[in-house]
């Protein structure tokens, strides 16, 4: 008998904790698909609306009159931070992409040049 390699948990980009979890009661919908329908081009707004969001379930963690409130806030400002990280991760990869791709676009234009004898 071999046992199955499966990994644990929810595949990744799984939303069900945001409707069913206790996510549900602190993210709200429209502020999860707010950010799926912003430009990839312009991640800044992301970020934006994440880190506000971020701020403002901290202030709900500090303020929070129970353990059980506090832990339900602290699940809520991880998945803000998580988002602000993946954000940020993303707009670094376009911005290196960009570079590489401009880079390789010189390259090739130097390279036609010398070719042709062209200055």
């Amino acid at each position: 008998m071999t046992k199955s390699k499966k990994k644990p948990g929810a595949k990744k980009g799984n939303k069900n904790a945001l409707k069913h979890g206790l996510y549900s009661q602190f993210i709200l919908e429209t502020d999860v698909a707010g950010l799926k329908d912003m430009s990839d081009k312009n991640i800044a707004s992301e970020i934006a609306m994440a880190r506000v969001n971020l701020s403002n379930a901290m202030k709900e963690l500090r303020a929070a009159p129970s353990a059980a409130k506090k832990l339900e806030w602290n699940f809520a400002a991880h998945y803000w931070l998580e988002t602000v990280i993946d954000a940020i991760l993303r707009s670094r990869e376009q911005q290196q992409t960009a570079a590489v791709v401009w880079d390789n676009l010189l390259e090739a234009v130097r390279s036609a040049n010398d070719r042709q004898g062209v200055r």
